[in-house]
């Protein structure tokens, strides 16, 4: 039974009706899902979530007023944690969580903060003992690729559900490929990470599949997702701006790769490589943020498009045939625009 916390009797249906309103925000509620994971701080939370660290930080506030969760302070760093487990694995229960840390006592909670506030969420890495997963970090970094070193840290450290792009079936995306060709022609995945785009289109037949990521650790939890069949994929661990040739292909499908091309110079490396690998009657399936889309994503500055921005980038060998809109829910129950154009090789 749920007591208040500042008088020892149950609550009233008043009051449980005033603390659901004020939980049933998605922002807090996810933030209670991650926080049944281990302590974290607002900078790691605002990344997990892709909002703006004001936003977290006054959710924050929300749920501590209502003694949901707690913080830690470590030095100028205050790591947060749930505060109330009763409460916190009903609200997980009601999400389809089950972590152990919701089920430990405030006491055991506060304790095991203590010992290991640092390690869960504030200390950075060290060169001694370091992990294999730390270790290409690290060579990305070495190589000067700062981009690399980003994203492996982002799938080393995030499920599925913890990705703002995750969809459990990319139905956009699907639509368009089987539109445009048949099971016997051949697609690449820039970008494709971990996504379940390719098993889809094993599923339906395609034969001749590739996916193109920057991070060996995404291409590797696609693998293991797909078991005996990922050795059907041609699978390519690269930074898509250094690679010189990748092949032909009949479709090239980029569901948020582009949009993170800031800079005109690497937008145009991106149009020359598709020119050089899709073939003549070809089509690019490029995916961005609308222009009322974010602006950030990952922590990163993105590039918003419509359909004429768009062409406008890829002219003049390739012309705009199609643009298809879509609302895209995070897994945390956010909205994203997206704007997706269909573009023939000429």
């Amino acid at each position: 039974m749920i007591e208040c916390e500042n008088r020892k009797r149950p609550m009233n249906v008043v009051e449980k009706a005033e603390l659901l309103r004020l939980m049933g925000h998605p922002t807090r509620l996810a933030i209670i899902q991650r926080l049944a994971r281990g302590p974290r701080c607002v900078t790691d939370i605002q990344e997990l979530l892709d909002v703006p660290q004001a936003n977290v930080s006054q959710h924050l506030m929300t749920l501590r007023g209502l003694r949901i969760v707690d913080f830690h302070e470590d030095g100028k760093l205050r790591c947060y944690y749930i505060a109330r487990p009763k409460l916190g694995e009903l609200v997980l229960q009601f999400l389809g969580g089950d972590y152990e840390v919701a089920s430990k006592s405030k006491d055991e909670v506060r304790r095991a903060v203590k010992r290991q506030a640092q390690d869960a969420c504030c200390r950075p890495s060290t060169s001694k003992g370091r992990t294999r997963r730390d270790q290409t970090v690290a060579q990305a970094l070495a190589a000067g690729n700062d981009l690399a070193a980003h994203w492996e840290r982002v799938y080393q450290t995030k499920g599925d559900s913890e990705v703002s792009w995750h969809q459990e079936v990319p139905q956009v995306s699907l639509e368009l490929i089987r539109k445009l060709a048949r099971p016997g022609r051949t697609v690449v995945d820039i970008g494709g990470g971990s996504s379940v785009l390719a098993g889809r289109l094993l599923a339906l037949g395609f034969e001749h599949v590739s996916v193109l990521d920057i991070s060996p650790s995404a291409l590797e939890r696609a693998k293991a997702r797909l078991g005996q069949a990922a050795q059907r994929i041609h699978w390519i661990a690269a930074d898509l701006l250094t690679v010189g040739n990748l092949g032909r292909f009949d479709i090239w499908h980029d569901r948020a790769v582009f949009h993170f091309l800031t800079n005109p110079r690497d937008r145009k490396k991106y149009v020359r490589l598709a020119e050089r690998s899709i073939s003549a009657g070809g089509h690019l399936v490029v995916g961005t943020f609308a222009l009322d889309g974010p602006a950030k994503c990952s922590g990163l500055v993105v590039e918003r498009y419509d359909a004429a921005k768009l062409a406008a980038e890829f002219a003049p060998r390739f012309t705009v045939t199609k643009s298809v809109s879509e609302t895209h829910t995070t897994p945390w129950g956010s909205e994203q625009r997206f704007i997706y154009a269909v573009l023939r090789r000429d």
